[in-house]
């Protein structure tokens, strides 16, 4: 159990191999982390999900997860059992043919869940192939990113996939989204 204290905004950087993260989901082993003494904006930022899937099912108290894609093993990243209300920003994509697969904690209604485009890197797009977010109800792209002094940030998603009972899909955001 990794538990965390006190109050103020923290960024928890953390290996998805050290959250038992795996090649295949069926092999996926929630790691807990326990934030519910703490005051403030919790961040896990995986880094690179080099294992490609990790699950959040033993989490509370974690309010963003930060992820930027890889396809060493698979061109998917699936992040199993993602709480409703939490924000998961995609920090980088590797590929354009990259997948990200966002599951929810249980079968609830009224399931929301934030996903922010924003490259860590300034100039550089995030984009990508699909998205698949079954069972949040509510959806909400947010797409941002850092403008170099070469670039305009411009992120782009091919596919945004759902349930019909999927029905509302909000974008925000400051840069453009296509």
């Amino acid at each position: 159990t990794i538990n965390v204290t006190g109050s103020g905004d923290f960024e928890l950087n953390i290996a998805e191999a050290q959250l038992g993260g795996n090649a295949i989901v069926g092999s996926v082993v929630a790691a807990k982390i326990d934030a519910s003494g703490h005051t403030g904006a919790l961040t896990v930022d995986v880094g690179t999900a080099n294992i490609e899937h990790f699950s959040a099912k033993n989490w509370t108290g974690v309010d963003k997860i930060k992820v930027i894609t890889d396809d060493s093993t698979s061109v998917d990243t699936a992040i199993i059992d993602v709480a409703s209300g939490t924000e998961v920003i995609l920090a980088g994509i590797e590929s354009s043919d990259n997948t990200v697969t966002i599951d929810p904690n249980g079968t609830a209604s009224g399931e929301t869940l934030t996903v922010t485009l924003n490259n860590a890197t300034a100039g550089s797009n995030i984009a990508f192939t699909t998205l698949t977010t079954d069972g949040f109800e509510t959806l909400t792209i947010n797409s941002t990113g850092t403008d170099s002094s070469s670039t305009v940030v411009k992120n782009s998603i091919l596919n945004v996939d759902g349930l019909s009972t999927d029905t509302t899909l909000l974008l925000t955001g400051d840069k453009k989204l296509t």
